[in-house]
């Protein structure tokens, strides 16, 4: 069994339900999971800056991939897809 992921932004609650969620539904699920830790880690250091996910944020966010030979490419994407939350954003 998985071990529970741990998140502690203010987005924790979000990234919790969601991991649980694909889980739920069969799959391990553990790149996408990591993924979204680097990027809580972030938003937990930086929450005067970031106190949610914005552009500025994701523009922050270092490639948690970066010298990792054979990961697969794309930015930061890790099995998921972010999306801007607005067109404002």
């Amino acid at each position: 069994m998985t071990a529970p992921a741990a998140f502690s932004s203010a987005l924790a609650p979000i990234f919790e339900r969601y991991v649980n969620l694909k889980r739920a539904l069969g799959r391990r699920f553990e790149t996408a999971t990591w993924t979204l830790q680097s990027l809580d880690r972030l938003l937990h250091k930086e929450s005067g800056a970031y106190p949610d996910m914005s552009t500025a944020a994701f523009q922050a966010w270092p490639d948690p991939r970066e010298g990792c030979v054979g990961c697969s490419t794309g930015p930061h994407a890790g099995g998921l897809q972010l999306l801007p939350l607005s067109p404002a954003d």
